[in-house]
């Protein structure tokens, strides 16, 4: 079984255990080609119920620029940018589909049950777990988890992809701000700039459904200056 959880050591650093995590990763995908539905993403639009995550300064205010799926869709590599303090830092980061993510029905994932794909659009919507979400968001809460010199593991970041074609993405990000503060996002990602009515309203319908008001939604696609 594979798997890319880390706890934080009070004697590493966190550049020392991002580049553990590379390096796992690396490994495990390195023989692989990209899946059908990988491609060159951008945000288009983004919103939150909490403003300052997505700020000028925000840690959350990704400017996506690829989504890389793997392990028949089981495993999931972005790539983006986040403006800070007037420059831009690239992350990277991994993602994994738990079993029976795809299932519609919650009483099928707690029962065990397996629940089959149709295609490889059901098999990539759903829940998906951040991998290591601390290094991205310092925000994020973390718990104190003590067993030899191993301190803190993240709260769980959860990521879930609602929508997916051939061009265009909507997904939902959701965790626990270090001041127990529920955060909640939703992107609008596609490969062009060119977005259909339909697919917008489908966003603003996505936004509201997670409480968010839609005069925070930010057009992201206009404010990106980060390399290309």
């Amino acid at each position: 079984m594979e798997c890319f959880f880390l706890v934080r050591l009070k004697t590493r650093n966190q550049e020392m255990e991002a580049l553990l995590l590379l390096v796992l990763l690396s490994l495990t995908i390195a023989d692989e080609k990209p899946l059908p539905l990988s491609g060159r993403f951008k945000t288009i639009y983004l919103a939150s119920n909490d403003l300052k995550e997505i700020g000028e300064n925000g840690y959350a205010g990704m400017f996506m620029r690829n989504v890389i799926f793997f392990k028949n869709y089981r495993k999931m590599v972005m790539t983006y940018y986040i403006r800070r303090h007037g420059e831009c830092g690239k992350h990277t980061f991994a993602a994994q589909r738990p079993k029976n993510a795809a299932c519609k029905s919650v009483l099928s994932i707690l029962s065990g049950k397996e629940c089959i794909a149709k295609n490889a659009k059901e098999s990539v919507t759903g829940f998906w777990l951040w991998t290591e979400p601390q290094h991205h968001i310092p925000s994020i809460q973390t718990h104190k988890f003590v067993f030899g010199d191993m301190v803190k593991v993240p709260h769980a970041s959860t990521i879930v992809i609602n929508y997916i074609s051939n061009t265009t993405m909507l997904f939902l990000m959701e965790y626990t701000h270090k001041e127990r503060r529920e955060i909640r996002l939703t992107y609008k990602k596609a490969k062009g700039n060119n977005i259909t009515e339909e697919m917008r309203e489908k966003y603003v319908k996505l936004t509201r459904k997670r409480g968010i008001p839609t005069e925070n939604i930010k057009n992201m696609y206009e404010i990106d200056t980060c390399p290309k």
